[in-house]
């Protein structure tokens, strides 16, 4: 490649490049350097820059070398990568002038010390240690007869592990360690260094083939370690390549497949580890271990959203330990930026998106347009069906630019048949999104297919499951693009998927994007529906102010649009909110008002989950056999209806009836079968709520070991889906369960979590029923007075609610104020 100016890509990069290892190595400053050497700072620093090819004064670089200490092999490096002759017979020519200049080196019988050209190894290197061991082995071998790759993505580390290595292994290459960067210098320069390194002046080979065939011959013998890095092609590297024998060549690349028909042995080195802690390690060794160690969560985030790339994390350690005011959570918050977070990753010469940018620029444009178009994914993996799709090529184009992007280390390979994009090459695709590299249609292009693909698999959870991530940041570009019908389709469409997985922040969120969306096109029909929706999701989610002003809201834009079904269903979503927060008159009489009609067959289509909601708010009332009538009744129209995802539901609470009416075995039977319905259809709440169940039974049978797993499985899935309403009642009972056990420990933590949560929630029932088992509780640790305190406060709320156990309260309350009171009548 040659440049407008006329220069080689070798007169440009050759000198510098041998030049900055040394000066990196000597430690000194470019102000120590001019004054040892009399040379001016601004001439070195021209150097070291690349701005000039040769130097014109040879008697500057011996007073550099010399101040650097290089060895005679070392000084003849940097003079032959300058254009000149070696040390030796520069010496010759000079025929005795300016014999002080020689004076570092003079001639000598005595066998040369070894070169050693590896770049400088930083202290700060962290990690790898299977990486180096297993290349440790491998080049320690008496004879090579292949060579040795380390591939991956621009940043990982490819060529600072490299030098650690070759610092690691120097003792044992006795004839040296030899570096190139064959991508920015032509093979004769560097064939021509290399020979030089070794003492041999092989400038009068003028063809590449006769200077490769010399060099060869010279390191036949040699125990030389070559360090090749940074690699763009085998045309680049096959005529540096010494025989095979003692001589071992370390190729660093970002292509996978460089050398795949030489019978190499490659290395794959990728991101820090994905569980933080080598992230953490490099932070701390460049910003110290008590800083990192007390903003310890801040950093794991901040290694998260840099995916843990070396170089990143390198440089935003390096920006927080030099700049000033550099507030670490100033810092993150920029991170969190997408727009901006490539700009916070530059810090002298170190740039992650410079780093990427020698990726991109060698690409072809039509691999430049599909990488760009990548940008709009943000799922985990994504398909070469959508790929296709969002760059607008043919599938089969796309699959093999896909493979060549592949083996560029530009993509990885996700689960199987699918790819994925590293986080900051995501935010550098994006980037490079813009014409003319790409069309502005590229994001509209997105959003449509996989609206498409929501559209297409509304029932399908398992499809929804793999692409889930590429839905919702589509439905985020549509919000940022303000593309509102695009919102309310796409939201509406993937509720019934948020709802059953019980995906508790993911939901709120796109609905109330849907929410604003359909204000701003005016849409009451689908506002209703979103309202409703929300509505539903704060009320599982124990938000149940929110829920009623959302269902308010809703059930005003019924009664205008003369919506007679959705009245009644956001009608039935408000009741139960009042019977979870309050179990108040109000929902006796709307239940009792909904039993005449389905009595009489006026209810609409959803009348299961009518009787679902009968059979609740029975259950709540403690009238388990007309909660099973009810139950029974559901679940014989949702059979008929074909609809396993309210039949689950129905299961489970005939599962909690016949608990609560102590028929444990039958309670078992419903709770297996709804854990196996909710599994097969992805139900994560009625699996979550089917599993605690499960061990709550077990534990009324007496085997609290047996019961723990299912408890301790169950609460983790009932958080994960969000249902702290929910979490909180199936603690109370478990802490029942407990005390009746002998386990007061485990009662005690269960009781103070439910009580947690009924208040933050302000469930006036749960809160009673809580209290009534600390009440308990305190019995049993024989504080009378605590107990008395914690009943009568119970009374107070359970009265309120219209409780069942209110009674029950009250009379085990009389229990403790009679003056016989013995502790064993509490049992």
């Amino acid at each position: 490649m040659r440049r407008d100016h006329g220069e080689t890509m070798s007169d440009r990069f050759l000198f510098h490049d041998v030049l900055q290892p040394f000066v990196a190595q000597s430690g000194h400053s470019l102000g120590q350097l001019s004054r040892a050497a009399g040379i001016p700072k601004a001439t070195i620093a021209n150097w070291l820059q690349g701005h000039v090819r040769k130097p014109r004064k040879v008697t500057d670089l011996l007073k550099l070398a010399a101040a650097l200490h290089l060895d005679e092999a070392e000084a003849s490096h940097l003079l032959v990568a300058a254009g000149y002759p070696p040390l030796e017979r520069l010496r010759g020519e000079n025929n005795g002038a300016d014999a002080e200049l020689f004076a570092p080196w003079p001639p000598s019988g005595s066998e040369a010390r070894a070169p050693f050209q590896a770049i400088a190894d930083l202290a700060t290197f962290t990690g790898r240690e299977s990486e180096l061991e297993a290349l440790a082995q491998a080049l320690l071998q008496p004879h090579h007869e292949t060579i040795y790759i380390l591939h991956g993505m621009g940043g990982v580390g490819k060529t600072t592990l490299a030098a650690h290595l070759a610092y690691r292994l120097r003792a044992h290459f006795s004839d040296g360690v030899l570096w190139a960067s064959p991508r920015r210098t032509d093979p004769m320069a560097i064939l021509l260094a290399l020979a030089s390194a070794l003492g041999h002046d092989v400038g009068a080979f003028t063809d590449v083939g006769t200077r490769s065939a010399v060099v060869r011959d010279i390191l036949a013998d040699r125990r030389v370690l070559i360090v090749l890095d940074d690699a763009g092609s085998s045309e680049e590297v096959r005529p540096l390549l010494p025989p095979s024998g003692p001589a071992a060549v370390l190729i660093t690349t970002r292509q996978r497949n460089l050398g795949a028909t030489w019978g190499v042995r490659a290395f794959q080195i990728g991101p820090f580890a994905a569980d933080g802690t080598e992230a953490l390690e490099l932070f701390a060794r460049i910003l110290g271990r008590e800083r990192v160690q007390q903003e310890r969560k801040q950093f794991v985030e901040m290694g998260h959203l840099l995916g843990n790339l070396p170089l990143a994390i390198a440089v935003a350690a390096c920006r927080l330990a030099h700049e000033s005011n550099w507030a670490t959570a100033d810092f993150l918050e920029r991170l969190h930026c997408e727009q901006q977070r490539l700009d916070q990753l530059a810090s002298g010469q170190e740039s992650v998106r410079l780093s990427f940018n020698l990726s991109f620029e060698a690409l072809s444009p039509e691999q430049q347009r599909l990488f760009s178009a990548l940008g709009a994914l943000g799922g985990e993996d994504f398909g070469v069906e959508a790929a296709a799709h969002c760059a607008a090529l043919p599938l089969a184009v796309t699959a093999d630019l896909l493979r060549e992007l592949f083996n560029l280390s530009l993509v990885q390979q996700g689960r199987p048949g699918r790819y994925r994009l590293h986080p900051l090459l995501r935010d550098f695709a994006r980037e490079r999104a813009r014409p003319p590299v790409i069309d502005e249609a590229l994001f509209e292009r997105a959003v449509g297919y996989f609206l498409d693909f929501v559209d297409a698999n509304e029932i399908d959870f398992v499809a929804l499951d793999r692409e889930i991530g590429n839905i919702t940041e589509v439905l985020a570009i549509a919000h940022e693009r303000q593309m509102l019908p695009e919102v309310v389709r796409g939201v509406n469409a993937l509720f019934p998927y948020l709802a059953t997985r019980g995906l508790s922040t993911m939901a709120p969120l796109q609905l109330s994007r849907a929410i604003a969306a359909a204000r701003g096109l005016g849409d009451a029909r689908s506002l209703m529906t979103a309202l409703h929706r929300q509505g539903q999701i704060e009320r599982l989610r124990g938000n149940f102010e929110q829920a009623t002003i959302h269902l308010n809201e809703g059930l005003a834009l019924a009664g205008e649009l003369n919506e007679s079904s959705s009245l009644s269903a956001l009608m039935s979503e408000l009741v139960l909110v009042e019977q979870m927060r309050t179990d108040d008159r109000r929902a006796d009489r709307y239940y009792r008002g909904r039993r005449g009609a389905a009595q009489a067959g006026d209810e609409p289509p959803q009348a299961s989950t009518v009787l679902l909601g009968l059979g609740l708010f029975k259950l709540a009332r403690g009238n388990c056999r007309e909660a099973d009538g009810y139950l029974q009744s559901g679940l014989r129209l949702a059979r008929a209806a074909g609809d396993p995802v309210e039949s689950s539901s129905l299961l489970l609470a005939l599962g909690m009836a016949a608990y609560r009416a102590g028929n444990y075995h039958r309670a078992v039977g419903y709770l297996s079968e709804a854990l196996s319905m909710a599994r097969e259809t992805g139900y994560g709440a009625v699996h979550a709520a089917a599993v605690m169940g499960l061990g709550i039974v077990t534990g009324r049978r007496g085997a609290y070991a047996e019961a723990q797993p299912y408890v301790e499985e169950g609460l983790a899935l009932s958080r994960a889906v969000g249902r702290s309403w929910a979490v909180g009642g199936m603690l109370s009972e478990w802490g029942n369960v407990c005390l009746d056990l002998g386990e007061t420990g485990a009662a005690a933590a269960a009781f103070e979590e439910a009580l947690q949560i009924a208040r933050a929630t302000r469930a006036r029932g749960l809160i009673g029923e809580v209290l009534y088992g600390l009440a308990r509780l305190a019995i049993r640790r024989d504080d009378l007075a605590e107990a008395v305190r914690l009943a009568r406060e119970s009374v107070v709320l359970l009265r309120e609610t219209a409780h069942y156990k209110a009674g029950e309260v009250e009379e085990w309350l009389d229990t403790l104020d009679t003056p016989d009171f013995i502790l064993p009548l509490e049992r």
